[in-house]
């Protein structure tokens, strides 16, 4: 410690002081070892204090906190690397696991990718793949299974050609074979059920949809033939407007209703006579047709009418009876026309006064 004079005050230093008070540099050589000094002046006394410190006294350890950080260092870059591997295959490996199970489906394979755990979108797309593969597979094995069912069919229709070609021949024949023993009766018989055959056998290449005149028709001979069975006491009629008549209905909609009215409703259930009425009429919906069959049967009790109307709804549809006619019927109504076009077949029936069967379509010409 120095006045203001630079006169010593109190000192330990052994060296030479005009070194310590003429030097610029914050360090001192001492006898070949470094001192650090710091110095401070007192505004108040105006002494002035000199330390002098070996520098090897402050790097004392210095080593050991240089190994310190670089054994930190490497530590924490292995925990980085770590940590960045096993995060880019958390997120990264499902990932191209996902690409390459929808590169092999751009070849053709859907198979499915399999669940590992991995973060919640990642889960959820490969979720959202699975799902779509499935449905795709299922679309597949459908069309394949329609194909195969298709071919089959096709197949069987190749080979069922012949049949209707000669069922059609073998009645020509039989037609002008009675013709020729002048049995007229039978022979308007057997060219009603040619006539009857030609018009339910469709062809691949004929429109399914017919006039309302053809359909009549068509109903017309199937009572001729019904009346060697039942003979004079099975009748009919029919109750349409002129100009409807060239309406057009799918084909065979309601020559089974007549029928079932016959051998279930009418003849085949009742001794007396048995009238069979069709009923077309506009309704009071704008474009819109009500056909209806009505006969003069036994009818039918609540509990026997709710048997019909679920056998009707396809319930029991393998069994045969009233109910298959009018399931077949309705089926049909569902394929050909929207929900909204049509009402579907009701029944209308009370014991000892007969059935109505009716139905509603669009009118179509």
């Amino acid at each position: 410690m120095l006045d203001e004079q630079n006169r010593p005050i109190v000192s330990n230093f052994n060296g030479d002081r005009n070194r310590l008070l003429h030097t610029d540099s914050d360090r001192l050589m001492i006898d070949d070892e470094e001192y650090m000094i710091v110095q401070h002046t007192s505004e108040l006394t105006g002494w002035t204090t000199y330390m002098l410190t070996p520098v090897r006294h402050l790097t004392n350890g210095m080593s050991t906190v240089q190994a310190g950080i670089v054994v930190a260092g490497i530590i924490g870059i292995m925990i980085f690397l770590v940590s960045s591997y096993f995060l880019s295959t958390f997120i990264t490996k499902p990932i191209t696991r996902l690409t390459k199970t929808m590169r092999e489906a751009g070849e053709g394979v859907l198979a499915q990718n399999p669940v590992i755990p991995s973060t919640n979108e990642i889960n959820e797309l490969n979720q959202t793949y699975n799902q779509l593969a499935a449905e795709t597979n299922y679309l597949v094995q459908m069309v394949y299974e329609k194909e195969l069912l298709k071919n089959r069919t096709e197949l069987k229709a190749l080979q069922a050609q012949i049949h209707p070609h000669f069922l059609f021949n073998t009645l020509d024949a039989l037609y002008w074979s009675l013709d020729e023993k002048e049995e007229e009766e039978l022979a308007n018989v057997v060219l009603a059920m040619s006539e009857l055959f030609r018009y339910t056998i469709t062809k691949e290449n004929e429109e399914e949809w017919v006039m309302i005149k053809d359909e009549l028709a068509h109903i017309e001979r199937y009572m001729e033939i019904m009346r060697m069975r039942f003979g004079d006491r099975l009748n009919w009629e029919k109750e349409v407007d002129f100009q409807w008549l060239d309406a057009k209905i799918p084909k065979l909609m309601i020559q089974p209703i007549v029928e079932n009215a016959i051998l279930h409703g009418g003849a085949g259930n009742v001794v007396g006579p048995c009238h069979v009425t069709v009923n077309i009429e506009k309704t009071e919906l704008e474009n819109r047709l009500r056909i209806s069959v009505i006969d003069n049967g036994p009818g039918m009790n609540q509990e026997m009418l709710a048997h019909v109307n679920s056998l009707m709804s396809g319930y029991h549809k393998n069994k045969r009876g009233s109910g298959l006619a009018l399931y077949n019927v309705q089926k049909r109504l569902n394929l050909f026309f929207e929900e909204k076009e049509y009402q579907p077949i009701v029944i209308e029936s009370e014991e000892k006064k007969g059935t109505r069967v009716s139905f509603e379509i669009p009118i179509r010409s």
